[in-house]
């Protein structure tokens, strides 16, 4: 009797047992795969309320995500779901009800990780293959009409550094698993921006270690929109994966740590520098990577040297006055970044040690044909370095302590490389270059000859130039980079 009373509590126990595992299992794969299930509701629910042409999914932070480029460039009528899609499940099934409840999209594009399906699946090559071949792949071989594109992840080097090698192995394989699996697709395109130095060397890129601003993403849909360039090839991913493993190994073995924070640093120059913002600028870049408090007062078209007539972009001597002064007040009026720049400097308690000036002009002095100089008065502003000298020398009388750096043009593949001189008075491209060193020599300031330094030439123009003169962000991040080597020497010294 008691053996029986025995088993029986046994049974129930054993009963209890597997009855509360299975309802654990099933409570933890709702919240594994249907995490933040009322949002994921209302985010299909959103696809029978309206027609759309792009569905723009991520598995990273949704809030850094936005549908702005598409809506944009492309005056596509894009749906973002108000949930982060956190496996291949919950992505895989959106998917496959979004294309069933809304035949009018035709592109569906999708910031991927594959490193966290693979973690899901135990870093099992096998297991993660036939979740794809199962799942994902059905989706969009029963959909041919519909293009599927596929951003690959870009952390950055602070957050590589701090995980553990197997870590860092298995999610650089899970890319190369991903594109093998996916890239003979004829309706799928898949990019990756990681591996490059410029994305991933730039803390300012990052809100977190594995989250990119949302200016960095809108840059990257803007690039996978209109550039082929960073479309992973068939074969390809291996040799990107293959550069970021170095990166990181260099990286790991050879810690170096730029540190200007107690520094302020003031651009003035061209559309070289003014035609960009933010982390990507070549402030931002210097910014971001060394901690200086920067300000872009650089203006797109404008040269050292004072147009006669005068321009209607004002001349350098004009920007310096208001940036000094804040007058005019109604000047530059219609350059936005420039006066805020201007009035935040202004404005500042200036709690930085040092104050640098760093001054990049020569490109638009030479395609106008400005005069390089002028003997018989050096202190001519309508001459490229009669204009830098008494820019160097009212920056002086204001900020006598401040140093200063002439940044040298750089290489254009305008007007046959810069060899065909603009008018009587003007020199080839070089003249301008050799002129800003010998001046600043004569001035006693620093010089950087970034046309001779970069090794940008016209054998290599094509990989840091986006048109004839301006630098694309391995191009910017390397003229940063080349600024922040001279500083650092120049502050030992």
């Amino acid at each position: 009797m008691k053996k029986t009373i025995v088993k029986y509590i046994f049974g129930v126990l054993v009963a209890g047992i597997v009855l509360c595992a299975g309802l654990g299992g099933l409570f933890y794969f709702h919240a594994i795969y249907y995490k933040n299930d009322s949002i994921r509701k209302a985010d299909v629910k959103a696809l029978e309320q309206d027609t759309y042409d792009l569905l723009l999914l991520t598995m990273y932070s949704e809030e850094t995500v936005s549908a702005y480029p598409f809506e944009y460039y492309m005056a596509y009528n894009t749906y973002k779901p108000e949930h982060c899609f956190e496996n291949l499940a919950d992505i895989s099934d959106y998917i496959a009800k979004a294309l069933q409840l809304n035949e009018s999209v035709f592109e569906i594009y999708t910031f991927f990780d594959p490193g966290i399906v693979s973690k899901a699946y135990f870093d099992s090559d096998t297991l993660v293959q036939k979740a794809y071949r199962q799942s994902l792949r059905v989706s969009i071989t029963d959909n041919p009409d519909v293009d599927f594109v596929f951003l690959l992840p870009s952390y950055s080097m602070d957050y590589w550094e701090g995980q553990r090698d197997k870590r860092i192995k298995n999610a650089l394989d899970s890319y190369v698993l991903f594109c093998n699996e996916f890239q003979d697709l004829e309706n799928v395109k898949i990019y990756y921006f990681g591996h490059l130095d410029w994305m991933n060397g730039n803390p300012g890129n990052f809100v977190e270690p594995q989250v990119c601003t949302e200016e960095i993403n809108q840059r990257m849909i803007a690039l996978s929109i209109y550039n082929d360039k960073y479309l992973v090839e068939a074969g390809e991913i291996a040799a990107f994966v293959e550069t970021l493993s170095e990166q990181i190994a260099e990286n790991k073995a050879n810690k170096v740590q730029s540190n200007l924070a107690d520094y302020e640093i003031v651009f003035f120059g061209d559309s070289v520098i003014g035609n960009y913002s933010g982390s990507l600028s070549i402030p931002g870049v210097v910014k971001g990577i060394c901690g200086a408090d920067t300000y872009n007062c650089a203006i797109g078209g404008q040269a050292a040297s004072k147009a006669v007539p005068e321009a209607e972009t004002k001349a350098f001597d004009q920007s310096l006055e208001y940036f000094l002064t804040g007058n005019p007040q109604d000047a530059f009026a219609d350059r936005e970044q420039f006066r805020t720049e201007a009035t935040r400097f202004r404005q500042s308690e200036h709690d930085a040690e040092k104050l640098l000036f760093v001054l990049g002009y020569g490109l638009n002095d030479y395609f106008s044909g400005k005069p390089i100089d002028n003997p018989a008065d050096p202190r001519d502003i309508h001459t490229y370095c009669g204009a830098l000298r008494v820019g160097v020398e009212r920056i002086k009388q204001v900020y006598p302590e401040a140093d200063i750096v002439l940044l040298a043009p750089t290489f254009a593949t305008t007007f046959q490389n810069g060899t065909i001189p603009q008018g009587e008075a003007g020199g080839v491209l070089t003249e301008y270059v050799d002129a800003l060193i010998r001046l600043a020599d004569e001035l006693n300031v620093l010089a950087i000859n970034n046309y001779k330094e970069l090794g940008v030439d016209e054998t290599n123009f094509a990989l840091y130039l986006e048109d004839d003169c301006h630098y694309n962000e391995a191009g910017r991040f390397m003229i940063a980079q080349k600024l922040i080597e001279y500083i650092e020497k120049a502050s030992v010294e």
